[in-house]
């Protein structure tokens, strides 16, 4: 038996429709399973790394942007991570940098807003704001912006004394 043209048509726009649906749902499933590594990712840095970095989003927008700013973190303390001094007196130095962003994830420009003083300390820093041309991935839906701010305090001091 044969079906009509149209119920074989619907019947086909039904089944493309369901494909699409079970598509969307399995993106959604994975894009949240990545943020989870994502996230433990971050954690675990941030508990096992002897330095740390802290990023803030000066301006409004910080809901949307919390989640990006602990990827932001990720990306900027792993770069820095065989650059950092391993010797030095000074454990409370830290740098302060202003990162911009764009939304597709390309770093536009970065400077070192306040310097630490320890030159080699200064130094990592820059060799890592020279080494990271892009985060990675756009802005996180819903924002706005066609591009962002993002100032990262870089330190010596151990990730549980530092915020």
């Amino acid at each position: 038996m044969t079906r009509p043209p149209d119920r074989a048509k619907a019947d086909r726009e039904r089944a493309e429709a369901r494909e699409r649906e079970r598509a969307e749902a399995e993106s959604r499933r994975l894009a949240e399973i990545h943020g989870q590594r994502v996230n433990r990712l971050v954690t675990g840095l941030q508990q096992n790394l002897s330095s740390s970095t802290s990023v803030t989003v000066p301006g409004t927008g910080g809901a949307t942007y919390a989640s990006y700013s602990s990827y932001v973190d990720l990306i900027y303390r792993t770069a820095w991570a065989p650059l950092k001094p391993r010797e030095t007196t000074e454990a409370s130095a830290s740098v302060l940098v202003r990162v911009v962003i764009a939304r597709d994830g390309t770093v536009i420009s970065s400077e070192i807003r306040r310097r630490s003083g320890n030159a080699a300390l200064d130094q990592s820093v820059r060799a890592t704001l020279d080494r990271v041309r892009t985060i990675g991935r756009p802005f996180p839906e819903g924002a706005r912006d066609s591009q962002r701010e993002f100032d990262i305090e870089f330190n010596l001091q151990s990730a549980g004394a530092a915020g």
